[in-house]
């Protein structure tokens, strides 16, 4: 998929490196990063000049944010309102046809997402992370490829017949002893 204009990043610290090199590989161009901090403003992203806040970005451009963290990256979709958000995936990842992927949503080099899985807005697949065959991943989901990630920025990441949301310490630490009971292989104990 070759976009007829060049991909605006939201973000310029490390996590947009490898989102600029995703969308390179990908066969899309980066125009620009822009960032809210002051100090990366005149520099760059893997040679993608980093010009103004998320305020400046105009409107009417593709944009990806590249932002790790699971709620600055729900805040910042927030601020920008209604936006043409690109889907990226790199071309190493394996994507099965029948998966969804929402609107910028991010899968990174290695990753696998396997049949019927349905990845929501703005989630981030990281490098050899995977969703299994029919996987509910919510919006602003980061997927580790370790299984406890998601859990401790309060979004979700289960089975689609099993997930809730995750609200509270309390709630966070009673999902973490159930997990680490499990002893890794799916079986109490």
């Amino acid at each position: 998929m070759k976009a007829a204009r060049a991909v605006h990043v939201i973000g310029a610290g490390g996590h947009a490196k490898v989102v600029v090199a995703t969308i390179r590989a990908a066969g899309l161009d980066v125009e620009c990063a822009w960032d809210d901090d002051p100090r990366r403003r005149g520099g760059a992203v893997l040679g993608a000049p980093v010009r103004g806040s998320v305020d400046d970005v105009p409107a009417g451009v593709p944009i990806v944010v590249a932002i790790g963290s699971n709620v600055v990256r729900r805040d910042v979709v927030a601020r920008l309102g209604a936006r043409e958000f690109c889907t990226v995936a790199h071309p190493s990842a394996v994507v099965h046809p029948s998966a969804t992927l929402g609107p910028g949503t991010v899968v990174f080099a290695g990753a696998v997402v396997q049949p019927d899985a349905r990845l929501g807005a703005h989630v981030i697949v990281n490098t050899a992370a995977s969703v299994d065959h029919d996987c509910l991943v919510e919006d602003f989901v980061f997927r580790e490829n370790g299984p406890l990630k998601n859990l401790f920025d309060g979004m979700w990441f289960f089975q689609a017949d099993q997930y809730a949301p995750l609200a509270d310490t309390e709630l966070m630490a009673a999902m973490l002893d159930f997990f680490l009971a499990l002893g890794g292989d799916g079986e109490p104990g």
